[in-house]
């Protein structure tokens, strides 16, 4: 018996150890939501630095006012009213109007930097009614247009387009949907075409998803002919596998993340892919611990109230089994705003830039609700982990904040194109590299992901 034991001991240690990559210190509360208790996902907080200083800050709203947390380090916030009397949410930090500053989507109206601590609100004729979902150049004439979501009662929803006219005057609204309801959009060239796509899953429809090809502004639509539950929160494009196509993410009614392979540009059915994942709210997708794979962060709802789970890439197509990190109290009935939005109440930002992606959400159900910081503390997989698997090159330093160096390709890669796309699958722009050197100053804080067509590998980058 013993040497059975002994036997089975020593084979047990021969054998290689299965070992979790990823991992998170407990939750720190950066600071309290200034809105009322118990009020639920509907007032998210997002980080950004908007000035430059190399510490995070916050945007987000009450039902009453817009504040800003600015960043004295990563412990300690200074609170700023902004705009008092607006409620609106953010959606997303970007450069609007291409100065080179951190602008602010808010659901009605834009916010531009202007100095200081001061936005300047530009308001382009939106309803009370309707709702930006989404800020692309549309038409390829280097200024950003805006997606807006009108919800009709008792009507089919609208997606309607406003073209940017240059100096902060818009088009006319220009209806291009209005079939169904819609909840969660994402954009990116999903044809290759250069120009923005838009893929929207519907509510409460056998169709799951529709496409909106665009060219050059102007919008066909395909509906996917793929069958799975319906009434789904989140949609997100990325190029799972590597094959230079934006493939499909999103999330049943209940259970599961349903990947959908982009084969033809979705003009066939495929497999529909399922990752076990129950009682899911939403996600959110980024590289955890550096390894070139995306991996998957989760929003569940238990009998305790809500986790916090990460699920594992482990390449392609294929994800570990989640690993729920944090739990914290819910209620049964809580407001949140448009789906678009709610997925900022789980913010994937490197908050205290050490170029790993950290975890900030909103407990919207404590006494106070509070903004919390899920760090990051993942043994990132190394470099020659990396190209063991393919020839890889790799970028200096990250994150970076100007110039990103390429490093370990060869010579005659001097000078080479480099397709640079954001974690929704947005093709910012080609660059070519001089002496191995891209300069990315005009590029927006964030996780973004590099590309060579001569090497055909990604590697991951983060703007500060």
């Amino acid at each position: 018996m013993n040497k059975v034991l002994l036997s089975l001991s020593l084979l047990l240690l021969s054998l290689p150890l299965f070992t979790q990559n990823i991992s998170f210190e407990s939750s720190k509360v950066l600071f309290d939501h200034p809105g009322s208790t118990n009020s639920g996902l509907g007032n998210p907080f997002i980080p950004l630095d908007y000035n430059d200083d190399g510490f995070t800050d916050f945007i987000g709203a009450t039902f009453n006012d817009q504040f800003l947390y600015k960043g004295l380090d990563n412990s300690n916030f200074t609170q700023l009213v902004i705009h008092p009397g607006y409620d609106d949410n953010p959606l997303k930090v970007m450069d609007f109007d291409n100065d080179g500053d951190h602008d602010i989507i808010m659901e009605g109206h834009i916010k531009l930097y202007d100095k200081d601590d001061n936005y300047i609100i530009l308001k382009p004729n939106i309803n009370y009614d309707e709702t930006i979902i989404e800020a692309a150049d549309f038409n390829n004439d280097g200024l950003t247009d805006i997606l807006i979501q009108i919800k009709i009662p008792f009507e089919n929803d609208q997606v309607i387009i406003r073209f940017n006219q240059g100096n902060n005057q818009f088009g006319q609204p220009i209806v291009i949907h209005n079939k169904y309801d819609y909840t969660d959009i994402s954009v990116g060239d999903i044809d290759n075409d250069g120009d923005i796509d838009i893929a929207a899953i519907l509510e409460f429809e056998d169709i799951p998803i529709v496409i909106l090809f665009n060219q050059n502004g102007t919008f066909t639509e395909r509906e996917l002919k793929h069958k799975f539950d319906i009434s789904r929160t989140t949609i997100k494009l990325h190029d799972l596998d590597g094959d230079n196509d934006l493939d499909i993410m999103t999330s049943g009614i209940f259970d599961d993340i349903i990947l959908l392979q982009n084969v033809n540009n979705y003009t066939n059915e495929n497999t529909v892919i399922k990752i076990k994942q129950f009682d899911i709210i939403y996600f959110n997708i980024s590289d955890l611990n550096n390894d070139n794979k995306i991996d998957i962060v989760t929003l569940t709802s238990s009998t305790q109230g809500f986790n916090i789970n990460f699920i594992e890439g482990k390449g392609g197509f294929d994800f570990k089994t989640p690993v729920k990190i944090e739990t914290f109290k819910g209620s049964d009935f809580f407001g949140y705003p448009n789906y678009n939005y709610i997925v900022n109440n789980l913010s994937l930002y490197d908050m205290d830039s050490d170029g790993k992606t950290d975890i900030i959400y909103t407990d919207g159900f404590g006494t106070p609700n509070q903004i919390k910081w899920l760090k990051n503390k993942s043994a990132t997989v190394s470099s020659s982990e990396v190209k063991s698997s393919k020839k890889s090159f790799s970028v200096f330093p990250n994150p970076s904040h100007q110039i990103l160096e390429i490093k370990g390709i060869s010579e005659t890669m001097n000078n080479s194109e480099f397709k640079i796309m954001s974690t929704c699958g947005q093709t910012h722009f080609f660059k070519r590299s001089i002496n191995n050197k891209i300069d990315i100053s005009d590029l927006d804080p964030g996780l973004y992901f590099i590309t060579s067509d001569e090497l055909k590998v990604t590697q991951r980058f983060v703007k500060i």
